[in-house]
């Protein structure tokens, strides 16, 4: 073998563990905490919500796991499907988290569950609960959740 290709060869191997490394390292990690000490007492419970909430339809990129995205805002970029009043069930199935690791540094937890629609119909939906600075490694008080009242303490997360 010449000495060309066995450069060539140590190149490319070279270029294409450096591209394995960019995607590693710039690629998001997706964890279920469902499990974690702050998020047991609600996990696959129902729960009704403490303010009025907005369900809506959102196209491929604007949501991270469920296209059936619920918020406390009516205004969004999403298709808006129908509203939910004070007091709506919901059935709280999972808490992921979703890292950045592009830069920001960033973490969102999302709740994941199911709602009845007005019709009578359960759909699944998705949640942005917070985002959380995972630059900092101790515990974070989560702002209150759609179904904790106001008087309710917040949540110790440790990330």
């Amino acid at each position: 073998m010449s000495l060309t290709k066995v450069i060539v060869i140590l190149v490319l191997s070279g270029l294409g563990l450096f591209a394995l490394l960019l995607f590693y390292a710039l690629s998001p990690s997706i964890r279920n905490v469902s499990d974690n000490m702050a998020f047991k007492d609600f996990i696959n419970m129902e729960v009704r919500s403490q303010t009025a909430m907005y369900l809506h339809q959102c196209d491929k990129g604007s949501y991270r796991f469920i296209s059936t995205v619920i918020s406390k805002d009516s205004v969004t970029i999403c298709k808006p499907s129908f509203n939910l009043p004070i007091g709506s069930v919901f059935l709280i199935k999972e808490i992921k988290k979703y890292t950045n690791n592009a830069g920001s540094g960033t973490t969102s937890l999302f709740v994941l569950g199911e709602c009845a629609s007005p019709q009578g119909n359960k759909m699944e939906f998705e949640f942005d609960w917070c985002s959380i600075d995972n630059t900092k490694e101790q515990t974070t008080l989560l702002p209150h959740a759609f179904w904790q009242k106001e008087t309710d303490s917040r949540i110790n997360y440790i990330n």
